[in-house]
């Protein structure tokens, strides 16, 4: 998570370790992340996903991303 700007530091980094995280390969797995924002986060904040495949010679692929606020449907 980042301020508005890239000018501004980075207010959090969570990594999740797919190769853990998921229970299979070669077929769509869930993988479900929960996150506790700063109270430094303000409404502009930017929420930057990455995946890194680091020597992996295979694709990763991202689908179907659902972000929730905590009491929210």
């Amino acid at each position: 998570m980042k301020g508005p700007t890239d000018k501004e530091p980075s207010l959090l980094w969570v990594g999740v370790d797919l190769a853990k995280a998921a229970k299979g390969f070669n077929k769509w797995q869930y993988v479900e992340q929960t996150i506790t924002l700063p109270a430094t986060a303000k409404p502009d904040s930017r929420l930057l996903v990455y995946l890194w495949r680091a020597d992996s010679k295979e694709p990763v692929y991202l689908d179907d991303l659902k972000i929730t606020l905590a009491g929210q449907k």
